[in-house]
């Protein structure tokens, strides 16, 4: 008699992408750059298998309104499509979009803390520091890797920062071909803090 094998649920480690879409990503062929450099990082991180872990990654894009454009889904099952960019920046919004995002049923409990990573050239055009002061207050983004990504020489740094909650964690792009590199360079992170989440659950074993 064969008896039934089951198999735990591997921990989702959830990835989310704050995008600027607004007209302002259209100068120097930014939003261009934007998303080749999301396909290259989204594509590195599908990379990664882990028998503990799976990461899922979240697309946030923020014009005259802010919409989830992904929910959380398997990086290797994530087709990414080009995204246009048009009319404001509602940043404040997405802010909001995220923390619905964080506390809905499509991130369990038992998820790993979030890496969230804002790209933008950080101009918002609506109430920003109210919903980022509500961020702050919720654990799932005060203590999740918070990165930000400068798109363009004349992006608003004091924003960037503030979303961030260091320089260190602001990534300046003096060129923009730079960006896919640096977003490799996010999933590599994400790769190493993974491994060692996983070391730490391990049993020890004794002599």
């Amino acid at each position: 008699m064969s008896v039934p094998t089951s198999f735990p649920e591997r921990r989702m480690y959830p990835v989310v992408f704050i995008v600027d879409t607004s007209g302002s990503m259209l100068g120097d062929g930014k939003m261009d750059v934007v998303n080749q450099a999301l396909a290259v990082a989204i594509e590195a991180l599908a990379k990664r298998e882990d028998p503990d872990v799976e990461i899922s990654v979240a697309l946030i894009t923020y014009g005259d309104q802010a919409t989830l454009a992904k929910s959380p889904t398997p990086a290797a099952e994530l087709q990414y499509l080009p995204l246009r960019a048009a009319g404001r920046s509602a940043m404040g919004s997405a802010i909001l979009q995220l923390l619905s995002l964080l506390d809905s049923s499509a991130i369990p409990a038992t998820a790993h803390r979030p890496t969230l990573v804002l790209i933008s050239d950080g101009h918002p055009t609506d109430d920003y520091s109210g919903p980022l002061q509500e961020a702050k207050k919720k654990n799932a983004f005060a203590e999740g890797t918070r990165l930000a990504v400068r798109i363009g020489n004349d992006a608003n740094d004091g924003h960037l920062r503030a979303f961030a909650g260091s320089s260190e964690a602001v990534l300046t792009v003096s060129e923009l071909e730079a960006l896919p590199t640096i977003l490799v360079r996010l999933a590599r992170t994400v790769e190493s803090e993974i491994t060692a989440s996983s070391a730490s659950r391990r049993p020890s074993t004794g002599d």
